[in-house]
């Protein structure tokens, strides 16, 4: 088990506003506000899907502060927060 993931906190994002060009602005629960690039990420299968600009723009934000799309597709707060 690693010790070191276990005991850092993970901030979960509590707003998302989509924008244009694949961009999303992210704020998480201790106030960090980061400005993510999607385009580099919706190049392959499911994740392609968000080149519609409807469905990217539909952006959700889950249960345990993740950002996801009705087509399956998610992203983990932690990985986005290293962005």
């Amino acid at each position: 088990m690693n010790l070191w993931y276990n005991m850092q906190k993970i901030n979960k994002i509590i707003q998302a506003i989509p924008a244009e060009n694949y961009k999303i602005e992210i704020t998480f629960d201790d106030g960090l506000i980061k400005i993510v690039d999607f385009k580099n990420k919706i190049i392959k299968g499911i994740a392609k899907e968000l080149e519609n600009t409807d469905l990217f723009m539909s952006v959700k934000i889950g249960s345990g502060g993740e950002l996801y799309w009705d087509n399956g597709y998610d992203f983990c707060p932690v990985a986005l927060r290293m962005e």
